[in-house]
């Protein structure tokens, strides 16, 4: 089994708004079992896992959903949203003020 985290305070210490209807979105987990050698194996990061591998290893990672309006987002694309949406925030307060002065 891989247990997949990414940006884990982010995931399960802050409370996330969707992006779209501004619900607040719930953390949900999904798994899936994998082949190394399938097609679909390439999506996946298998250099943590034990290196004599062979065969179907099982994912396991957390998403988030909107309960309003079904919305799916991955945790680094939700990440990049808030992200930007903060630097924005910063550059709009900042003109305001310079155009204050």
């Amino acid at each position: 089994m891989q247990r997949q985290f990414k940006h884990p305070i982010f995931v399960y210490l802050r409370k996330h708004n969707c992006p779209q209807c501004s619900n607040l979105l719930e953390k949900v987990t999904y798994s899936r079992t994998v082949n190394i050698n399938s097609s679909e194996g390439r999506f996946f990061d298998f250099s943590e896992t034990d290196t004599s591998v062979r065969g179907d290893v099982l994912f396991v990672w957390d998403e988030f959903r909107c309960s309003k309006c079904g919305k799916h987002f991955s945790v680094d694309s939700l990440f990049l949203l808030e992200k930007e949406k903060k630097k924005r925030r910063k550059q709009e307060k900042w003109a305001s003020r310079k155009q204050n002065n």
